[in-house]
């Protein structure tokens, strides 16, 4: 699967986290999806891409909601051991380059807060239990229309009418309502599984799992273009 770089909602907001602020590190144990699929055309080339929510379970078995930002590189749904490692960081660029959210072109303001918002709408959904593959699909397939149809790029996300209404209502939102910020989720030394880098755009965790992922984390250890695929992979 492809997965991007994960945005860090509301956590930032909670507790007073900027971009200078210490990165936390996080294990995870096991990656799930809940989505559909699209087919990608322009800058990316990719039929029957997996396009949703990404569910992370961490070491201490709190889930994860995210998107994946990180449309050139692979990671492997399924459980791990060791846990992948990953670290909370900014997302200063798209993944058109090593490394992930930090190597390509830049995404500068309002493009990355953009993003932000709708990891945010995604997570809201989850909380509320009314998020359905489509509606995640079409949050996915607008973060990375948002991200890619920039700096030159042209990337087209087709997907069934249902998911294509709701990608270009969530470009639209989006726009309209840009975050002041973007965290993400960054590999760190096996953070895809294949010793490459990846990333991923995280929703709002509730505010007692932050608590203890910014705590009581000890560090911990996403992926080469087209890497070999490991049990079911899928591309977000």
């Amino acid at each position: 699967m492809r997965m991007k770089t994960l945005v860090l909602a509301s956590a930032a907001t909670i507790f007073g986290l900027t971009a200078s602020a210490k990165a936390a590190n996080i294990g995870i144990t096991n990656v799930g999806f809940i989505g559909d699929t699209t087919d990608l055309s322009g800058f990316v080339n990719e039929s029957g891409a997996y396009t949703g929510l990404i569910l992370l379970t961490t070491t201490t078995g709190s889930i994860l909601p995210v998107f994946c930002i990180d449309l050139f590189h692979t990671i492997g749904l399924g459980s791990y051991s060791p846990p992948l490692s990953y670290t909370t960081g900014t997302i200063i660029a798209d993944s058109s380059s090593n490394p992930a959210g930090t190597g390509g072109n830049p995404l500068n303001p309002p493009t990355a807060g953009e993003i932000q918002t709708l990891a945010n709408l995604g997570y809201s959904y989850y909380e509320s239990g009314t998020g359905t593959a489509d509606i995640y699909a079409g949050i996915a397939g607008a973060i990375w229309s948002i991200e890619y149809n920039t700096n030159g790029n042209t990337l087209t996300v087709d997907g069934s009418s249902a998911v294509n209404a709701l990608i270009a209502s969530d470009i639209a939102y989006a726009e309209a309502n840009p975050a002041s910020y973007s965290l993400s989720l960054f590999p760190g030394a096996n953070g895809q599984a294949f010793g490459y880098g990846q990333a991923f755009t995280p929703g709002v965790p509730e505010p007692a799992t932050w608590a203890m992922m910014l705590l009581g984390f000890a560090s911990l250890g996403f992926a080469g273009w087209r890497s070999a695929r490991p049990k079911l992979s899928i591309v977000d």
